[in-house]
């Protein structure tokens, strides 16, 4: 159905069951929204993707890495030169999903929003591997990040999402603001961590979200 609508700009799939990976074939699609259990996505011929927001849920417990490695690729062999806005559902504790995300960062050099919100897979709970450090798996991009603006939700304060938080404010020198919203029972303690880090961005500022009154204007792109 998809590869018959040459002309389909906007496509939401979510609670879709039966379908372990999924292959878009869409030229002129321009927005994206995935609520689903696939287990992968792979994009053919979507150059004019500006808007991806992805929430991806597994049921196997198995990411097949062994130590750092991986078959997730640093950077796209075709940037995505027109995607300006970001939104994932991520995992922190994941390998597989964090270098996945980092490979689009990689791939899109004209990014300007990115917002990321943090779950934990209680029930299968895929841990960072013991034998990775830091600079193994947040090494500095081939380009620096264009984001400017970010919003991170739902963070508990994890060495593995401070560590990715750090790898966006040391590699991203046109960052305007940073709103961060950390657990409550955190909140304070993780604040106080994320204002102390190295920034590329003089002009960055680390805003705490849960502070700004309930109708500020978050920063959107006009498409």
């Amino acid at each position: 159905m998809i590869s018959s609508c040459p002309l389909l700009e906007e496509l939401t799939l979510k609670e879709i069951d039966g379908l372990t990976q999924i292959n878009i074939h869409a030229p002129n699609l321009k927005c994206l929204d995935i609520l689903c259990e696939f287990e992968s996505i792979n994009f053919d011929d979507t150059l004019q993707l500006a808007l991806v927001s992805v929430i991806l849920f597994s049921k196997s417990n198995q990411i097949g890495l062994h130590g750092c490695s991986s078959i997730v690729p640093v950077k796209l062999p075709t940037p995505c030169i027109n995607l300006k806005i970001f939104r994932v559902s991520i995992n922190f504790n994941d390998l597989k999903k964090i270098l996945a995300v980092l490979c689009l960062l990689n791939s899109s050099p004209n990014l300007r929003i990115l917002n990321l919100y943090g779950h934990n897979e209680k029930e299968n709970d895929l841990l960072m591997p013991v034998s990775c450090c830091w600079e193994d798996i947040f090494s500095e991009p081939s380009m620096p990040l264009g984001v400017q603006h970010m919003m991170i939700d739902g963070i508990s304060g994890t060495k593995s999402e401070l560590d990715f938080i750090q790898f966006l404010l040391l590699y991203s020198p046109d960052l305007e603001k940073m709103f961060v919203k950390p657990i409550a029972n955190v909140r304070t303690e993780v604040m106080t961590k994320l204002i102390r880090f190295k920034r590329a961005s003089r002009q960055a500022e680390v805003i705490d979200y849960g502070e700004l009154p309930k109708d500020f204007d978050y920063p959107q792109f006009e498409f």
